[in-house]
This record gives C-alpha cells, sequence and structure tokens, in this order.
C-alpha cells in the first residue's frame, strides 16, 4: 500500500537492510535481489499501526499488539473522574 496515496501496489519488490525498508520497486524477475526470499501473493504490507487510546492491564498484552501489526502505543492513564 502506498500510505502517501492509499492505493493498493501490486506487484512489488521489497528489499530491507537490517530492520529498515531499502527500496521498494515493481517485481522483475530477472533482477532478484540476493538474500531470503518470501512470496506474499494476496497478502499486503503496511507500516506498523500506532494505539493511540491503549488501556493495557499487563505487559503481556503487549504481545497481541504486535501480531495485529500495532507496533507503538500511547498508553491511557490515571484513575477515574470524580466529577
Amino acid at each position: 500500500m502506498d500510505v502517501a496515496t492509499g492505493k493498493e501496489l501490486p506487484d512489488q519488490t521489497v528489499v530491507l537492510h537490517g530492520d529498515r525498508i531499502f527500496s521498494v520497486a515493481a517485481f522483475d524477475p530477472s533482477n532478484s535481489p540476493p538474500g531470503r526470499v518470501i512470496i506474499a501473493h494476496g497478502s499486503f504490507l503496511i507500516p506498523g499501526l500506532w494505539g493511540m487510546r491503549v488501556p493495557i492491564q499487563d505487559l503481556e498484552d503487549l504481545l497481541l499488539y504486535i501480531a495485529s501489526g500495532v507496533t507503538g502505543v500511547r498508553l491511557m492513564f490515571g484513575g477515574k473522574s470524580s466529577c
């Protein structure tokens, strides 16, 4: 998915260096990058999602967020209002 336009970009090659995206380009079978290849036809690649109002009760809950594509959270703190 192109995050700037919201358009789907089918048949793309995504090259990673370490834990960063190095390049995204149209698939070219004659120019396959070296390294591990993951065939993900029918899948989507999007940036990590943010949970902006997350009431985490236990740190083990964070694994469930990661499994759902949420890579950052903003914790909700504070007690009940007396109003």
